[in-house]
């Protein structure tokens, strides 16, 4: 039985100083996945998750927990809703960048899969 929670997180990290002010929960390696990240990230007002970056070996799925995250993808920039959910495929067609104008803080799971190329 897992010893956490996704309404009580106990942070594993936090990014501080904008652009990246934000914490993370690593849920998939507290539940004992070995080939399956899923993380939960708080970002601040102002803050974001990562710079815009794409991913060579790894597929990731993004899912909205709460506020409205803005999303810069190649198809451009657009605020997402509590609910949203979006796929990164590898490569150049999945770059991504998740942020948060604010006002308030946002949650986000992200999964992906663990291949290092």
């Amino acid at each position: 039985m897992p010893d956490f929670n996704l309404q009580n997180p106990e942070w594993d990290a936090q990014l501080s100083g904008p652009p990246f002010s934000s914490r993370v929960m690593r849920l998939g390696a507290r539940a004992g996945a070995k080939e399956l990240g899923v993380s939960l990230y708080e970002i601040d007002p102002g803050g974001a998750v990562s710079p815009y970056h794409q991913h060579h070996g790894n597929e990731e799925l993004l899912i909205v927990v709460t506020g409205s995250p803005r999303l810069r993808t190649p198809e451009g920039i657009r605020r997402l809703q509590p609910g949203d959910v979006v796929a990164f495929p590898r490569g150049p067609q999945g770059a991504h960048r998740v942020s948060n104008p604010g006002p308030e803080a946002t949650r986000v799971l992200l999964f992906s899969t663990m291949n290092f190329p």
